[in-house]
C-alpha cells in the first residue's frame, strides 16, 4: 500500500518512497476525521459545521463542495480514491492508505505483545493528534483537544496493562518513556504523574501541610506582593498555616475512590488548581540547550500538586503568536513562566519571570547562564531550583488571592485604581483615587487600598509641582495605617518610602524600601521606586543600576520607570540616554520639564524652548526656582544642575 497519512502533529501525506505529497488539506482532515471516529460514513453537514463553525452552515457546505471538487481532481491525478463524496455524505475507503493512528489504536485490544505494540506506538506517534494544525475553527479546535484526551485515555490504560508485562516499571525504560510522553500531552494524567513522582527526593518540589508549615515560618520576610496577614505577632505564623492549610487541604486531598469514578474525581480536583504555561523563548535556542532545560522543569512539576501544566504544544503555540491574550483567556491559564534568551557582560543567559495573568504581576524571577560547558554540568540543578520556586510561589500567591477574594467587589475596585495608576495623568490619578476609596467603602481594612490612597496622593503633588504639604502628609498617614493592618504588605512600605523621599528624609525612605525589597526581591515597581529614591539622594549611578533591574523584570516597561531612568541619566550627563528614555514613554507629559533640560544642554534649543512653551500652557504658574526649593534632592550639585538645564531651557 503505497500511501500513508499522518495526523501525529500535522497532516501530512507520503508516498510509498517516504516523499511527502500535495493534497488539500481539508480533504485530509476529513480523512483523519473519520479514522480517529472509527466511523466509514459522515453527512456533509456535520462535517461543514465542524470545519467552518464560525460561519453559517450556507457558506459552510459551500466551502465543502470547493473542498470536494478539489479532492476528487487531486485523487484522480495519483490514481486512487480515499474519498467518495455523494450528494449527502462523504465515505472514507478501506484499505486505500495507513495511517500512524492505526498504529496508536492498535494497543486497544493489544495484550501478549503490548510492551512490543506500545513501543512501536511511541516511536510512530511522537506528537499529540492534530497538535500543530494552524487556525482550526473553534468546533474543530474542541473536537481535537476532545480526541487528544481520549488518545491520551488510551495511551493511559495501555501503560496501566503493560506495567505486569515490563518487571518493575520504575527501571523499565519504555514505561519511563511512555509515561514523559503521556505527560507532554496530557498534564492532568494521573497515571503518567503517578510514575514521574517516582524520582530522587531532591527534585521533587516540596508540597502538601509540610510545605504549608515552611511558608508560614518565612511569612513575614517572603510573602508575595501586596499579599497581608493580619497583623498580630503572636498569632501570625497561626494565622498565615490556617490560610494555607484551607488551601491545600482542597489542592493535595486525593482522592479514596477505586476504578473509573477515581479517575474522574482525580480530573475534577485538577480542574480546580490554577494552570501554568512555559512559554519557549522566541530567540533562537543555542544547541537546544533551552528546550532541554524547559522539558525538566515540565517534567519535575508534575508531582507538584499545586498547579496544573498546560501541554507544551499548546504552550509552544501560545508563544509563538503576537496577541498572546486571546490564547491564554481560551485555555484558562492563571500563570505564564515567560522565558526569554538574553545577553548580560558578554554572557548569554536564560531570564526567566512566572506572571500572575490576572493581575499581571511578576511573583518570581531569575537569569541562569547558558554557557555550553557549565550549563551541561548545572543543568539538573538549575531545573530542580527553577521547579521548586515556581512551586513554592505559586502557593504562596494563591494564598495571596485567597485574601483578595475574601471581598470581591474591593478587589474590583482595587483593580480598577491600579490600572488607572499605569497612566501617570492628574486625571487618571484621582480616577484611581475614587476606586481606591470604593474598595476602601466594601472593606475599611483593606490595607492594599489604603497603599494605592497614598499613591495617589504623593502622584498628583508631583505631577503638579504644586508643593502642597498636605498631600504628602495624607500618603504618609495612609501608609502607615496600611503597616499597622497589614505588617507584610510590601506596597505599604513602599509608598512610606516614597513619600519620605518626597519630605526630604532620605534615610527613612532608603530604610522603608530596603524593607519593601526584602519582602519581596523580584517586584519590579518596588526596585523602579527604590532606584528613585537612590537617585534623589544624589546617587544616580546605584539608582540607575536598579532601575535596569526593574526594566528586565518589567519588559513591558511603565512609564514611571523610563521617567526616572530618564532623570538618572541626566544627573549622569548622558542627555542623549535621557532623552531615548522619555521618548519611550507613551505619555511624555510628566517628563516636559526634564525633557525641555535635556534639550538644552545638548544645544538644541529650538525644541528646549518649544517644550517649555508647552510646559507653561500646561502649568502656567510654573517657577523653577519653587519647584526646586520643594523638590527632594540631597546634595546641592545636583540642585543646580537641574536649575541649569531648566534655566537654560527658557523655563
Amino acid at each position: 500500500m503505497p500511501f500513508r497519512l499522518q495526523t501525529s502533529g500535522d497532516l501530512r501525506l507520503y508516498n510509498h518512497d517516504r516523499e511527502m505529497i500535495s493534497f488539500p488539506e481539508k480533504g485530509l482532515l476529513i480523512i483523519a476525521y473519520l479514522l480517529a471516529q472509527g466511523e466509514s460514513r459522515v453527512s456533509r453537514a456535520r462535517l461543514a459545521k465542524l470545519i467552518w463553525g464560525g460561519v453559517d452552515m450556507a457558506r459552510g457546505l459551500t466551502n465543502l463542495r470547493q473542498t470536494a471538487t478539489r479532492t476528487i481532481a487531486r485523487q484522480d491525478e495519483l490514481g486512487v480514491h480515499f474519498l467518495t463524496f455523494s450528494q449527502s455524505d462523504i465515505s472514507f475507503n478501506a484499505g486505500t492508505l495507513i495511517a500512524d493512528l492505526d498504529v496508536l489504536l492498535s494497543i486497544r485490544q493489544s495484550e501478549g505483545d503490548l510492551p512490543v505494540r506500545l513501543e512501536h506506538a511511541l516511536a510512530q506517534y511522537r506528537l499529540p493528534f492534530l497538535s500543530e494544525y494552524q487556525n482550526p475553527s473553534p468546533s474543530l479546535c474542541d473536537w481535537i483537544e476532545e480526541k487528544q484526551l481520549a488518545f491520551a485515555e488510551l495511551m493511559s490504560d495501555a501503560i496501566r496493562r503493560a506495567i505486569p508485562q515490563s518487571g518493575e516499571f520504575e527501571n523499565a525504560p519504555l514505561i519511563r518513556g511512555a509515561a514523559r510522553r503521556l505527560f507532554e500531552s496530557d498534564p492532568d494524567n494521573q497515571v503518567a504523574r503517578g510514575i514521574l513522582d517516582r524520582q530522587p527526593p531532591q527534585a521533587r518540589p516540596q508540597h502538601g501541610l509540610d510545605a504549608a508549615s515552611a511558608l508560614a515560618a518565612q511569612a513575614t520576610r517572603a510573602f508575595a506582593p501586596d499579599m497581608p496577614i493580619p497583623h498580630h505577632p503572636a498569632r501570625q505564623t497561626d494565622g498565615a498555616l490556617d490560610l494555607l492549610r484551607s488551601l491545600f487541604e482542597r489542592q493535595f486531598a486525593l482522592p479514596k475512590a477505586s476504578g473509573e469514578n477515581a479517575r474522574l474525581e482525580a480530573r475534577e480536583d485538577l480542574a480546580a488548581l490554577p494552570r501554568l504555561a512555559i512559554l519557549p523563548p522566541g530567540e533562537n535556542d543555542p544547541d537546544g540547550l533551552v528546550a532541554a532545560l524547559l522539558e525538566d522543569i515540565t517534567i519535575g512539576l508534575c508531582s507538584s500538586h499545586s498547579l496544573r501544566i498546560v501541554a507544551p504544544y499548546t504552550a509552544a503555540r501560545i508563544s509563538r503568536q503576537q496577541d498572546r491574550s486571546q490564547l491564554i483567556i481560551q485555555h484558562a491559564i492563571a500563570y505564564v513562566l515567560d522565558t526569554r534568551i538574553n545577553v548580560a557582560a558578554g554572557e548569554m543567559g536564560l531570564f526567566a519571570q512566572l506572571v500572575y495573568v490576572p493581575s499581571d504581576a511578576v511573583v518570581w524571577a531569575d537569569r541562569f547562564p547558558l554557557d555550553a560547558e557549565r550549563y551541561m554540568i548545572q543543568r539538573q540543578a538549575i531545573a530542580q531550583q527553577v521547579t521548586r520556586s515556581i512551586s513554592a510561589h505559586v502557593e504562596r500567591n494563591e494564598v495571596s488571592r485567597l485574601y483578595f477574594e475574601s471581598n470581591p467587589q474591593a478587589y474590583y475596585h482595587y483593580l480598577q485604581g491600579q490600572s488607572s495608576l499605569q497612566h501617570l495623568t492628574l486625571p487618571e490619578i484621582r480616577r484611581a483615587r475614587k476606586s481606591f476609596r470604593l474598595a476602601l467603602q466594601e472593606k475599611s481594612d483593606f490595607g492594599p487600598a489604603l497603599s494605592g490612597l497614598a499613591r495617589t496622593n504623593h502622584l498628583e503633588w508631583l505631577i503638579t509641582a504644586r508643593g502642597e504639604p498636605g498631600l504628602l502628609e495624607n500618603a504618609e498617614q495612609q501608609a502607615k495605617e496600611a503597616i499597622k493592618l497589614c505588617g507584610d504588605l510590601t506596597s505599604g512600605y513602599r509608598e512610606l518610602g516614597v513619600t519620605k523621599l518626597f519630605l526630604g528624609a532620605f534615610d527613612e525612605s532608603v530604610e522603608a524600601l530596603l524593607t519593601a525589597e526584602s519582602l519581596s526581591p523580584q517586584y519590579a515597581d518596588v526596585i523602579a521606586d527604590f532606584g528613585d529614591t537612590l537617585i534623589h539622594a544624589s546617587r544616580p549611578a546605584e539608582g540607575l543600576a536598579k532601575l535596569l533591574k526593574a526594566i528586565e523584570l518589567n519588559p513591558v516597561t511603565p512609564d514611571g520607570y523610563l521617567w526616572a531612568a530618564a532623570g538618572a541619566n541626566y544627573y549622569l550627563e548622558d542627555y542623549f540616554a535621557a532623552l531615548a528614555y522619555i521618548n519611550r514613554m507613551s505619555d511624555q507629559t510628566p517628563a516636559l520639564r526634564l525633557a525641555a533640560a535635556c534639550r538644552a544642554m545638548i544645544g538644541d534649543m529650538r525644541q528646549a524652548k518649544a517644550l517649555s512653551r508647552k510646559l507653561k500652557e500646561q502649568y502656567p504658574d510654573f517657577d523653577v526656582d519653587r519647584w526646586l526649593s520643594v523638590l527632594p534632592i540631597r546634595e546641592q550639585w545636583q540642585r543646580e544642575h537641574y536649575r541649569h538645564g531648566l534655566k537654560k531651557a527658557g523655563l
